[in-house]
């Protein structure tokens, strides 16, 4: 019981992000996709802004794991948090797991936040082919409080249109936000 709260209580945490309440107009709600764009703003938006991985980790329910902050979503679920590197410092990386075939409650979260956050639909769902695995990508640019800003959300599949996590599909959300110099 001492595991499941401490997470619990990490998903009301995100939950109650303000970016929740700017996408009421979403379809469906399933706790991955809250999860993902709470976590957009209460992790990624701080961290690229340059605050205290430590305590923004700590204050989001975040833990450690093999170098990468972890959330577990929904039981097996799980959204794995890159933050921003010293290469990268205006890009956040979040990777999720959800249901085979859950992708649309993920994107319309997205589109509401990216709506919110006045930011353009650049792609819908373009296909790639990759050597091993190929992506489904949805892009979204503009510019968030004067800052031009890009989301992009790309899901995985195996060549032959498998999930790439077991039964569980997967995706990489990347937020990028350019600082003042």
């Amino acid at each position: 019981m001492r595991t499941i709260m401490p997470c619990a209580a990490a998903v009301v945490s995100l939950l109650a992000a303000p970016s929740f309440a700017q996408a009421e107009g979403a379809d469906s709600r399933t706790p991955e996709a809250i999860a993902l764009q709470s976590a957009l703003e209460r992790v990624c938006v701080p961290l690229i802004a340059g605050q205290d991985p430590d305590a923004v980790s700590q204050a989001s329910g975040l833990r450690q794991r093999d170098g990468q902050w972890v959330l577990t979503v929904d039981g097996r679920k799980e959204l794995l948090v890159l933050p921003p590197t010293p290469a990268n410092p205006n890009v956040c990386s979040l990777t999720v797991t959800y249901d085979a075939g859950g992708e649309k409650p993920i994107l319309d979260l997205l589109n509401a936040w990216a709506l919110a956050n006045s930011l353009e639909v650049r792609r819908v769902r373009e296909p790639s082919e990759g050597p091993l695995r190929d992506r489904r990508t949805s892009s979204w640019e503009g510019s968030r409080q004067g800052a031009p800003t890009a989301l992009v959300f790309s899901e995985e599949k195996t060549k032959d249109g498998k999930p790439v996590a077991g039964d569980l599909d997967q995706a990489t959300v990347l937020l990028s936000i350019a600082r003042a110099a």
